[in-house]
């Protein structure tokens, strides 16, 4: 009988054993098939994209969406973007998000995106759910939105039949000037003139052909943390040629 159970506790012992063992095997194939990245591309929409400076530029607020692709074998459970001190966290391959440029100053930034995954490959620890990775990108951003402003500039057409515009801008904003950009917009075409002299106070556009249009004059300074602010337009009217239509000075 003593015989029976030392038996039969040797062939429990080896067979907790050989489980452990072969458990232990497993786990390090497991690890041997982990990989640095899960998702073959991540994406944003919402952002200007500068293919050739491969960075993104944030004009404006507004709505914005980031996409990740996974590669096969890979679920996304979690994504986290972050960018300066601002955070948006979603779950699954899909995050939206309104970036508001107020909260922001201009400047230069690292846009990332933090990935939380399991494998759907059938592995037993993917089944557990126990085996997980975490992949994090990141892409250099830069902030580069300006102000509007609903001040209407003071114009006049002159005897050539060129259209001035005048503006005013306060003295205190000499030392932090970089330049001014006159920039003259119709439907969906926009031509845009720059002055690098603070002192001047007008725009005569010798290339008006009378078609109507507007034009706004922004602001510009050298510290890039300074956000840029329209000083006003002035809203033309097709085929204006006559200074009474002009507003009084």
């Amino acid at each position: 009988m003593r015989k029976s159970v030392v038996y039969l506790f040797v062939s429990v012992f080896f067979l907790f054993t050989s489980c452990e063992y072969q458990l232990g095997e497993n786990f390090v194939e497991i690890e041997n098939h982990q990989v640095d990245s899960v998702t073959t591309s991540v994406d944003f929409y919402g952002f200007i994209h500068d293919l050739e400076n491969e960075i993104y530029v944030v004009k404006h607020s507004g709505n914005a969406v980031c996409e990740i692709y996974p590669l096969p074998g890979f679920e996304v459970e979690k994504q986290i973007i972050r960018l300066g001190e601002m955070e948006w966290e979603s779950d699954g391959i899909r995050c939206d998000f309104m970036l508001d440029v107020d909260r922001i100053p201009n400047g230069s930034y690292e846009l990332s995106c933090e990935i939380f995954a399991r494998t759907n490959s059938g592995t037993v620890a993917g089944q557990v759910g126990t085996e997980h990775y975490v992949e994090k990108r990141s892409w250099p951003l830069k902030v580069d939105a300006r102000n509007g402003s609903d001040k209407l500039l003071l114009y006049e057409i002159n005897e050539e039949g060129h259209p001035v515009i005048f503006w005013e801008v306060d003295e205190s904003e000499r030392d932090d000037f970089d330049y001014y950009t006159i920039e003259y917009s119709i439907e969906n075409y926009t031509y845009i003139r720059r002055s690098y002299d603070f002192d001047q106070r007008s725009f005569i556009d010798k290339k008006y052909t009378g078609g109507g249009g507007t034009y706004e004059v922004y602001i510009y300074f050298k510290d890039e943390t300074l956000r840029p602010y329209s000083l006003g337009k002035a809203i033309l009217e097709a085929n204006m040629s006559n200074p009474e239509n002009t507003p009084e000075k």
